[in-house]
């Protein structure tokens, strides 16, 4: 028998991680799927270790939720030294990055897949299967 979900998240970029974490969060049975080996997408698989756009144009911190949760989850473990209330950006080091992605994701309660892909889906009835 398959296993059912509520929520089906492809893909554990910055969009997806964080959208099933949050379905989690919120009580949802939630699996992830992704095809790399490590969750983060381009802030970890696509080896870019610099975020930008925390701030509007007058330089207000307009970026909080999972996104600065991540951040000082990092700073937590010295993964990074910018605090994104202060600077424009924040560096940090992939490795910390896949390492506080997965322990936010996991501490929510999501089901991880790693090196998975989803092929196709059946629908019944405006119903995915």
């Amino acid at each position: 028998m398959a296993k059912r979900y509520d929520v089906i998240v492809v893909g554990a970029g910055p969009g997806g991680w964080t959208a099933a974490t949050a379905a989690a969060r919120m009580g949802v049975n939630t699996l992830l799927v992704e095809r790399h080996a490590c969750l983060g997408g381009n802030l970890t698989v696509g080896g870019i270790n610099y975020i930008l756009g925390f701030h509007n144009y007058q330089g207000q911190l307009v970026v909080g939720g999972l996104a600065l949760e991540l951040i000082r989850e990092m700073a937590s473990l010295n993964g990074t030294t910018d605090d994104p209330a202060t600077a424009p950006g924040v560096l940090y080091q992939i490795e910390i990055a896949k390492y506080c992605i997965e322990r936010l994701v996991r501490k929510a309660g999501v089901k991880v897949l790693l090196q998975a892909v989803a092929g196709a889906t059946e629908i019944e009835r405006e119903t995915i299967r």
